[in-house]
């Protein structure tokens, strides 16, 4: 099933600072892996989609750096889902 969904979509990042979960990623259809430590992940995406931003975001961690990264990633209009499950104390900034 995955690899039908990811013949149609050009373009898939995956982003984790553990090495495992991003040749996971790639193993499941990823075209392209960060390290968030290591790179300008919003950067990155916005050069790789011509600065439209993605279609869908899918947040697995639910912290503030992550749910605030979503929004920078994310193009306008796109799809935010939101899997991680942020604390009492997690603020989000939607721009």
């Amino acid at each position: 099933m995955l690899e039908l969904v990811a013949e149609r979509i050009p373009a898939r990042f995956g982003v984790d600072p553990v090495a495992a979960s991003r040749e996971l990623a790639a193993r499941c259809g990823a075209t392209h892996t960060f390290d968030p430590r290591e790179h300008d992940v919003a950067g990155a995406v916005n050069e790789l989609t011509g600065g439209i931003g993605v279609d869908t975001v899918i947040d697995c961690v639910g912290s503030s750096g992550t749910l605030d990264q979503s929004w920078v990633l994310s193009r306008r209009g796109g799809t935010i889902v939101e899997i991680g499950v942020p604390g009492p104390d997690v603020a989000v900034n939607v721009p």
